[in-house]
């Protein structure tokens, strides 16, 4: 079809006016609003919504919001006519469906599917809260949006532990080495452990497999084994999958972790509720692909009993005079640096060289990456985060009204409160008097 171009009084070519996205059909139910929305593309455009044919007063913008709706207005239909110097274009009709409210019990009922809440929708419920139509937001806009929902996530460590953030990690020893480097994105460590324990020897084995990822052992009589661990020559797989069989054939996943470094070494792998077995098999993530993912030493542990190491400060851990006596840990000062590192006293021995750390450590909430990502908060956080989003952007947004700032920022205030008051365990509050002085 022939597309007729008028110029203007300075020679430039306006097209008519060309619909990108009709509107849809909506329901509602009795006393409540409808909204219809239309997406066109041309210079100048002006828009006029009609109902059955008749123009609507004041319906000249490109979204439209009925008033409550009553019961007769079920079938209506509502389209939009797109004007502009070079022409016009009507939508096609959407369909109106009203309904009675309804008496009675309201009904709860549970979503077949679970509800993702990605990175995209949190982003456009954000910027709905600020007053912006879905077709004002640009590419530059979702990237500000993002920005913001990193650094939200990021300073929430400043006020406290998010619950799902708390990672229980087995750290290895060294003879001699009174540092212990935690793994990247360790904000803080709220306990630590050092785990004694019973080795158990086995059998036979390792026994490697038909290839170099997998590695089979076994044990005198059925076991409980609580503790693995492997010694690696070469570079370590990034995580390690152990199973359990009654009979060398039928197998049962105990668990898959990722081991927490990348250099030879030994690294201890947590095998706790673990249930009695005789044949057990580690096998390597299948992105660790080398030959030399080979373990040349196997660790087999029960018994474990944990015994808590003291937190000391800087003036504490620096006043000690000989910090390369060995012996047992058990204490230790945290240096939180860019990657915080513990500091062991006393530094371990070759007794304690086979004993893993147990630490419980604050890690940072996963990075928001790309738009259809589920971003890592629980559901009860979703409504708090959209809330502290849309504040975050509406200072940070020109095309928000600076006058939606203070009201945002203060709903924004209001839910995260709601929020932390119910991110915790619910257990009952024990206080326990520790009172300390430290300067920097």
């Amino acid at each position: 079809m022939l597309v007729p171009l008028i110029l203007d009084l300075q020679n430039a070519v306006v097209s008519p006016p060309v619909i990108l996205v009709n509107p849809v059909n909506q329901s509602t139910v009795v006393g409540s609003t409808a909204s219809f929305a239309i997406v066109a593309t041309g210079t100048g455009l002006s828009y006029q919504w009609t109902k059955n044919g008749g123009n609507i007063a004041g319906a000249v913008s490109s979204t439209y919001i009925t008033p409550p709706e009553v019961l007769a207005d079920n079938g209506a239909l509502f389209a939009c006519v797109v004007t502009n110097s070079a022409g016009s274009v009507t939508s096609t009709s959407a369909t109106l469906t009203v309904t009675s409210s309804g008496g009675g019990t309201p009904t709860i009922v549970t979503p077949t599917t679970a509800i993702s809440y990605e990175t995209r929708a949190l982003i456009d419920r954000a910027y709905g809260r600020c007053r912006l139509r879905p077709e004002q937001i640009t590419d530059e806009m979702i990237d500000r949006a993002k920005w913001n929902l990193y650094l939200i996530l990021s300073d929430m460590s400043n006020t406290g532990t998010p619950v799902w953030c708390l990672q229980k990690t087995l750290l290895a020893l060294t003879q001699g080495q009174p540092l212990v480097t935690l793994p990247v994105g360790t904000v803080d460590v709220r306990n630590a452990y050092l785990r004694t324990q019973g080795n158990i020897t086995p059998d036979h084995g390792p026994t490697i497999g038909t290839t170099y990822l997998t590695w089979d052992f076994s044990l005198t009589g059925a076991q409980n084994v609580n503790t693995l661990g492997l010694y690696f020559p070469g570079t370590p797989p990034t995580a390690i999958t152990v199973q359990t069989s009654p009979d060398n054939s039928t197998w049962t996943t105990v668990t898959t972790q990722n081991t927490w470094g990348t250099t030879a070494g030994l690294y201890w792998y947590d095998l706790a509720g673990s249930s009695q077995a005789i044949y057990w098999r580690a096998t390597a993530a299948a992105t660790s692909t080398s030959t030399s993912v080979q373990p040349t030493t196997v660790y087999l542990a029960s018994n474990l009993s944990e015994i808590m190491m003291a937190r000391l400060n800087a003036d504490s851990y620096e006043s000690y005079p000989n910090k390369a006596f060995q012996g047992r840990p058990l204490q230790f000062w945290l240096d939180r640096q860019l990657q915080p590192v513990m500091n062991l006293w006393p530094t371990p021995d070759a007794a304690s060289a086979l004993l893993p750390l147990v630490v419980y450590r604050q890690r940072y909430i996963a990075d928001v990456g790309t738009l259809p990502q589920v971003i890592e908060i629980p559901q009860y956080a979703y409504e708090s985060i959209t809330w502290k989003l849309a504040a975050n952007l509406s200072w940070d947004t020109p095309e928000v009204d600076p006058k939606l700032c203070p009201a945002l920022e203060a709903k924004a205030e209001q839910m995260m409160r709601l929020f932390w008051n119910q991110d915790r365990d619910k257990s009952a509050i024990q206080l326990q008097y520790g009172i300390g002085v430290y300067t920097a």
